[in-house]
């Protein structure tokens, strides 16, 4: 009963099990159902009295509160506190982020319950989450608080694991998403202008190729001659313009394909600039190996961002790759050496939106998206079983 959460007719029918293999014949059942009626009220009473003398008087008094409503509102402290977020924007998410730093400042996870079995705070979380106010204030003094103890611990972890989730769905549905629709978009508007330029281009070059290199007499084609050849097919204006339409359209060397789906995210910096410091105050992020420059990258992100100027030396450039490389260097809004905060701030945000899914980046106060297995095995943290 201390250990697990099985229920009276399951600590019945195993009580049962052991007499007849044992060949028991006494006690009967009525004297059995009072025994497992009294043990468990017993280990009950204990778990409620262990959680109660652990909880500081000021921590039970805060907890207490929450079953109160403030005044002219409908529901309960913790009621609103249970409640995760309902839309996907900026705005919702700092509210998320807030409603987790709030849940962290009751200090209940501080609260050392090393003796009581997970399960069995599992259990009381469950109650106390799925009860109104008006039910957990009738219980007795030590039963609430254990109650409430456990419902708000749990509620450490589910609103950081809120939070990034609602993370997960802005980054992809609301920003990546939608600025690669708007990139593809933009392709496929300027496909007509690359096909014009690059016809113009291979009428060039087709001319070049079919000049010979030299006349009958012997004399080499001149760079004039060759340029008369070539203007007789394409003026040198028509020409530059559309060497300059593929230099638009087409990736450079160090570029990628991606160049613009996230030219348009940064255009979007105004729905992350809002939750980019309480993201990091309020989440402990972790990594393994591999995520740790993408940790080290956002905990600098709140200090770089709140600077007018910041320079290249200053940030991560191991994270800026690709199409990336050219957003935050070479904005054509600053002087050569400063970096592009709202390009940098995309391209650290996107590097963590993918560790986290691949659970190279972990929130150590998180359930779901805490810490995995395999790192918590390599910190001898997995209990036995």
């Amino acid at each position: 009963m201390w250990s697990s959460l099985e229920g009276p007719r399951a600590l019945f029918d195993r009580a049962v099990v052991w007499l007849v293999n044992n060949r028991v014949l006494l006690p009967g059942i009525t004297t059995l159902v009072r025994m497992v009626a009294a043990v468990r009220q017993e280990e009950n009473d204990r778990l409620h009295a262990a959680l109660y003398e652990a909880v500081p008087y000021g921590l039970r008094t805060e907890m207490v509160r929450l079953l109160e409503a403030p005044e002219k509102k409908r529901i309960s402290e913790l009621e609103r506190l249970r409640l995760g977020p309902m839309r996907v924007s900026g705005k919702a998410m700092e509210h998320a982020l807030d409603r987790a730093r709030e849940v962290r400042g009751l200090g209940a996870g501080a609260v050392d319950v090393g003796r009581v079995p997970a399960a069995r705070m599992t259990g009381l979380a469950r109650y106390g989450l799925s009860s109104k106010a008006p039910t957990l204030k009738r219980p007795e003094v030590t039963r609430q608080t254990a109650t409430l103890l456990a419902a708000v611990r749990h509620l450490e972890s589910a609103t950081v694991d809120d939070a990034l989730d609602l993370l997960h769905a802005l980054m992809a549905t609301k920003l990546l998403a939608k600025a690669e629709r708007m990139g593809n978009d933009a392709k496929l508007k300027a496909l007509p202008q690359l096909r014009k330029a690059a016809k113009k281009v291979a009428a060039a070059v087709d001319v070049l190729m079919t000049t010979p290199p030299a006349t009958e007499a012997g004399e080499m084609v001149s760079v004039v001659d060759a340029w008369s050849a070539i203007e007789e097919v394409v003026p040198r204006e028509q020409l530059a313009a559309a060497l300059a339409t593929i230099a638009a359209v087409v990736p450079d060397a160090d570029g990628d394909d991606d160049a613009e789906w996230r030219a348009e995210l940064v255009a979007r910096y105004g729905t992350v600039r809002g939750f980019i410091r309480l993201l990091v105050e309020v989440i402990d992020f972790d990594a393994v190996e591999a995520g740790a420059p993408v940790v080290k990258a956002l905990k600098q992100l709140p200090d770089l961002i709140g600077r007018k100027k910041v320079g290249a030396e200053e940030i991560s450039t191991e994270l800026v790759t690709g199409s990336w490389r050219r957003l935050v260097f070479e904005s054509p809004n600053l002087p050569h050496g400063l970096v592009d905060k709202a390009a940098y701030s995309f391209c650290v945000l996107e590097h963590l939106h993918r560790s986290l899914r691949r659970r190279d980046v972990f929130a150590t106060g998180g359930d779901r998206l805490g810490r995995p297995a395999r790192e918590a095995a390599g910190r001898g943290e997995v209990e036995d079983g």
